[in-house]
């Protein structure tokens, strides 16, 4: 499946066989369009308003949208959702368990920087290539392991050989974990990791979930990263690379989810520098200087405007606020309230 294109597919809804038009597109996002009224298809239009799920499918495929959007059009409503479930029907969020997940990561190429060939690799017309990478390296809630997979393609009446890498990395959970937990704490995790490990977007691509009763699931999402045109990175303009750090791998991501964990906004900051396109100089500058400003001030603990026992009743009383605002999304309620520390910070 091209990762640019746009696929159209005839959408029957599970219960009523109501029937709309399925946009796929793997890079962009996809969206549901209906021309119905909600009513003539749930019957009841408070569905939509409780449930963060619609079930479907195409071309007799199981299809779950989960965690949707709903825009008014002239002639039709779009559902959009964030995550598209391929293959499989959650009928609730609860459902959502897993115990692996596989995925591989644009521009991760890059870190492994895997060598195809030995020094000595032609012998008497023929080609030996090294065989593909293996790694593994077990994580406070996982194990990981990574896996090259090599292929080559050759033309006869073309005097050239073509070799394709492709990572790919393996989240094997020690507890079944919920969607948003293999999000957050692997595929997201890891994403940021590389994506400070060699400086450009590690963006997760072809993921894909193993349920409890070990069926695999394809997983679309928009990630919001634009994707960049894929090239090679010198190696010296990479941060760290996995030749260098595979001797101690395991330590080093270990210590990446501590520190992480100490000073989570203040990676996401400087990650966003590497993510966000197009972003000039001078707001590279601002993310840059507040990162720095809150990875301080998480080292020095006195650099508070008001005292902790004053700003705990400020903070309580903002938390209240924002989980009354009934038109704000519930990802964004707890991203607010899990930030208001930063308003009590000193500046440097």
């Amino acid at each position: 499946m091209n990762d640019n294109a746009t696929y159209r597919y005839m959408w029957k809804f599970a219960n009523t066989q109501k029937e709309g038009v399925f946009f796929l597109n793997k890079e962009k996002g996809s969206f549901l369009e209906i021309h119905l009224s909600l009513e003539e298809i749930f019957g009841n239009k408070k569905y939509l308003d409780n449930s963060k799920i619609v079930l479907g499918y195409c071309n007799n495929t199981p299809i779950t949208l989960y965690d949707y959007e709903i825009e008014n059009e002239p002639n039709c409503k779009i559902i959009k959702p964030r995550y598209v479930f391929w293959g499989y029907h959650f009928k609730q969020i609860e459902d959502m368990i897993f115990k692996r997940v596989e995925t591989s990561y644009f521009n991760s190429e890059n870190w492994t920087r895997y060598n195809f060939f030995e020094n000595d690799f032609v012998e008497k017309g023929k080609i030996t290539i090294n065989k593909p990478l293996t790694i593994s390296a077990k994580l406070k809630t996982f194990t990981l392991s990574l896996k090259s997979n090599v292929s080559t393609f050759y033309k006869s009446d073309e005097p050239q050989l073509k070799i394709y890498n492709k990572n790919r990395f393996e989240f094997n959970f020690e507890k079944h974990s919920n969607f948003q937990e293999c999000l957050k704490n692997g595929i997201l995790l890891l994403q940021d990791f590389l994506t400070f490990a060699f400086g450009k977007p590690a963006i997760p691509i072809d993921i894909i979930l193993t349920t409890t009763d070990n069926e695999d699931v394809k997983v679309f999402y928009n990630s919001g990263i634009k994707k960049a045109k894929s090239h090679l990175i010198y190696s010296q303009l990479i941060p760290f690379d996995l030749i260098r750090t595979n001797p101690k791998l395991q330590l080093i991501l270990s210590k990446w989810i501590e520190i992480y964990e100490n000073s989570k906004y203040a990676l996401e900051l400087y990650i966003h520098t590497k993510t966000m396109f197009p972003l000039t100089w001078v707001h590279k500058f601002m993310f840059l200087t507040q990162s720095l400003e809150i990875l301080c001030n998480s080292v020095d603990k006195q650099g508070n405007i008001l005292k902790k026992n004053e700003f705990r009743e400020v903070k309580t009383k903002l938390s209240k606020t924002i989980k009354s605002q009934k038109q704000l999304d519930d990802n964004l309620k707890d991203i607010f309230i899990n930030r208001l520390y930063l308003i009590n910070l000193l500046p440097l």
